[in-house]
């Protein structure tokens, strides 16, 4: 179990490293962007402006974020650096800094949750592995045998081919989800209503 833990903290270390270049472009954006929002939260109950909050942050964002693509591309102008370069680095940097940044932050809560796994103790990791293992049948049962599934989830998926195949992590539409830890929890739900 530790070496799990120690190759979560390596592979958030390792990423965090890598996304630091990009966090230089990303880090005014991010700051206009949450500023703008929360000056929008605070105008109201926080259930009545969510649509405010989120369009607030992609229209700050987006103007921020192209200030800044044309702020790095006068200067590599300016200074007769890399103009062609620039215009097509600092883009790419940029999404393969989110992705690194989604990354980090699946890894830290894997590496969290780990830990606290390990702080629970044998006795106790092995009650939850066979309370886990029964609920796990029970699902099984429940899921091939009135829902007529398939026990292996992959025949559903079915196979992608072409492009996005041979992309993988470097795919533009979305990363995939690795574990069960970046699923919804029950204290990201606020409001039923």
């Amino acid at each position: 179990m530790y070496y799990r833990l120690i190759i979560r903290v390596l592979h958030t270390l390792i990423l965090s490293i890598l996304a630091l270049p990009g966090l230089l472009f990303w880090t005014p954006i991010f700051i206009i962007a949450g500023r703008k929002a929360y000056q929008t939260a605070r105008s109201g109950p926080v259930i009545d402006v969510y649509d405010e909050v989120a369009i607030t942050k992609l229209l700050y964002g987006l103007t921020s974020g192209l200030a800044v693509y044309f702020l790095s591309l006068g200067i590599s102008w300016y200074t007769s650096h890399g103009v062609l370069f620039v215009s097509l680095g600092v883009p790419l940097l940029m999404w393969f800094t989110l992705r690194w940044i989604e990354d980090i932050l699946s890894a830290a809560r894997s590496a969290r949750s780990i830990a606290r796994m390990i702080a629970l103790g044998g006795e106790r990791m092995e009650e939850l592995r066979e309370l886990r293992d029964g609920l796990y049948e029970r699902v099984v049962e429940v899921a091939t045998g009135r829902l007529g599934l398939p026990r292996n989830a992959e025949e559903l998926v079915g196979h992608r081919g072409g492009l996005r195949r041979r992309l993988g992590y470097f795919s533009v539409k979305r990363r995939k989800k690795k574990d069960w830890n970046e699923v919804l929890r029950l204290y990201d739900v606020k409001d039923y209503a």
